[in-house]
């Protein structure tokens, strides 16, 4: 995913991860420059969803974890 998007934030779904909570495969069904775009794709998509981000996160993004019940 880094090598076709580079420095793109991803939406991700079917997505599995590490122990670490590293991002090992997905399915890439949204991809931009912009999380904002990111972010109004989410209404499209329903279920666990994965945002990535391929590059070096910016220094004023904070990370989130949330896990369904």
């Amino acid at each position: 995913m880094k090598a076709r998007y580079p420095n793109q934030w991803l939406l991700i779904t079917d997505y599995e991860l590490d122990v670490a909570t590293s991002l090992r495969k997905g399915r890439v069904v949204a991809h931009s420059e912009g999380r904002d775009e990111i972010h109004r794709a989410l209404k499209e998509y329903s279920g666990n969803l994965c945002i990535h981000f391929t590059g070096d996160l910016p220094r004023d993004t904070g990370v989130l974890f949330l896990c369904p019940e």
